[in-house]
């Protein structure tokens, strides 16, 4: 889902062109968003859709089943071989999580994903996801990405909890808050200036003194 596509694309270039054993490395990827790898330019949630693409994208999106499978189907042909984890990037309010779960079981059974994951929800509705698949007999979540850092410790409150009781890893995402604790707070940091130079980003160049 990252970069268009264009990291499965390294990923599985470099597994075949190294000759690296695909049992020694363990590969994750997600579904949600929309995903054209002919297009290279192409960044949804930067670049806002023309009234084509809406259409175009109108079901490439989401956690339908049509797009979860769409989706693991690509992912596994830019990346030459099975996903061990595949994970929703967060909850879809617009389709029923049986459909999504039922997708997710598929995609398990056709050997395209060995595990499935979750990320970026909240507690509650990862345990409706989780409950939903138990009560159908369809593979469960075995892992949750969630933000979680000495500054974001949210997730000790429900999260974590649940996940340590059902035996579900856990992987943090922004482990060092996007790097504002690798340095002592009031030390500026470089990143602002290389990556938010562009005319967009000016009208939000008041807030990078400032932390959250």
């Amino acid at each position: 889902m990252y970069s268009n596509g264009r990291s499965e694309l390294i990923l599985g270039e470099f597994l075949k062109e190294y000759k690296i054993p695909r049992e020694t490395v363990v590969i994750l990827s997600k579904v949600y968003n929309p995903v054209d790898d002919t297009v290279p330019a192409f960044r949804p949630g930067v670049n806002p859709f023309t009234e084509d693409e809406k259409l175009h994208f109108a079901n490439q999106k989401g956690l339908s089943r049509k797009h979860i499978i769409d989706a693991c189907k690509n992912s596994v042909r830019r990346l030459g071989t099975y996903i061990d984890v595949y994970q929703i990037h967060r909850a879809d309010p617009d389709t029923p999580i049986e459909e999504t779960m039922r997708a997710l079981n598929d995609v398990v059974q056709e050997g395209l994903t060995r595990y499935i994951g979750a990320s970026s929800m909240l507690a509650t509705e990862f345990a409706e996801y989780q409950f939903i698949a138990e009560k159908n007999g369809w593979s469960k979540f075995v892992n949750m990405q969630d933000c979680y850092n000495l500054l974001y410790r949210e997730e000790e409150r429900e999260m974590i909890p649940f996940v340590k009781k059902h035996g579900i890893t856990l992987t943090p995402w922004s482990p060092l808050q996007r790097g504002l604790l690798t340095r002592p707070v009031n030390v500026k940091s470089t990143r602002f200036r290389r990556y938010f130079n562009k005319p967009r980003f000016k009208s939000i160049s008041r807030f990078r003194d400032r932390n959250y």
